[in-house]
């Protein structure tokens, strides 16, 4: 079943079997529980001890991390019994793994989303932040803006306990939001080299508290990986106070410099960009200022692929 995405989770069956007749009721919820109601005394088949229906019943909700629910409603005969059980379990558990047609776009669970999302109708110039419902307000941008200005950017950010995220809006004015879903990340503890761990966003870079960064020149900088140097990186990369135009190219620090660019920006403009880019074996990333003056970068920490 994988991820569980998209099936309907849920399944009950009422079996007749002759005199005999069995509900089973199944929750593919990965809380493993067994509900199992039969009178003391019921008959067992030939062959085979009733205890081992319930046994058997046992192993399957803790092996496939299911709820699941029996209650032999009546019967005397206990093959009847035992098969009238067996079959509706069957069934109950064909209509949980179905995939159900009503069911589209993201998963209850997820652990990061990627979405577009673009401002529009600011009454003022700021920025926007997009973080996990239910958590701090991170010291971080996704979108800058200025008044009367529509402007979208591509963020990814983690996803609140409660199945949502928040926006929210560092200007003095009113502004009107609007998100596009392009995709998500699913739950779970990233093990294997290639798996994404979403974050923050956490800010790694602000060349404001120190120096700006010369025309032609570059500066690099760490990107924290939990245990270890990540394999790449995603950031939303922003210039602010540029003296001139010009781009930003983000890469891999030690690398060489690829003919490619991240960001394009105009004198004075502030101006974001998402970054999915590949970290140095030294744990860092570069940055190179390809204009003919001076600009101050920003770097927004999303997440990291495991290397």
């Amino acid at each position: 079943l994988g991820t569980k995405e998209g099936i309907r989770r849920y399944g009950c069956a009422y079996l007749p079997m002759d005199e005999t007749l069995a509900r089973v009721v199944v929750d593919l919820s990965n809380r493993p529980h067994l509900e199992f109601r039969a009178p003391v005394g019921t008959p067992s088949a030939p062959n085979m001890p009733f205890t081992l229906v319930e046994d058997f019943c046992r192993a399957l909700a803790s092996n496939l991390r299911a709820n699941i629910h029996v209650e032999l409603l009546y019967g005397r005969d206990g093959h009847h019994i035992a098969e009238a059980i067996f079959k509706g379990l069957a069934r109950a558990l064909r209509d949980a793994c179905e995939i159900d047609p009503r069911v589209k776009g993201i998963p209850s669970k997820v652990a990061a989303v990627v979405f577009n999302l673009t401002v529009t109708e600011a009454t003022s110039n700021g920025f926007a932040t997009a973080y996990a419902s239910g958590g701090n307000k991170p010291n971080a941008s996704n979108l800058n803006f200025a008044a009367g200005q529509t402007v979208p950017n591509l963020v990814t950010v983690p996803v609140g306990s409660d199945g949502k995220v928040t926006i929210f809006n560092s200007s003095g004015g009113s502004a009107q939001f609007v998100a596009d879903i392009a995709g998500y990340y699913l739950p779970g503890t990233p093990k294997a080299s290639g798996t994404f761990k979403a974050v923050g966003p956490d800010r790694i870079l602000d060349t404001r508290k120190s120096s700006a960064v010369g025309a032609g020149s570059t500066v690099s900088f760490s990107v924290p990986g939990g245990n270890g140097t990540p394999l790449a990186a995603v950031f939303n990369l922003t210039v602010t106070e540029a003296t001139s135009n010009g781009f930003a190219t983000a890469y891999a620090s030690g690398a060489s410099k690829p003919e490619s660019s991240n960001l394009n920006f105009a004198k004075g403009q502030t101006i974001p960009n998402l970054v999915a880019v590949r970290v140095g074996s030294d744990g860092k990333v570069t940055v190179l200022n390809a204009s003919s003056g001076k600009s101050q970068f920003i770097a927004d920490l999303a997440g990291y692929f495991l290397r």
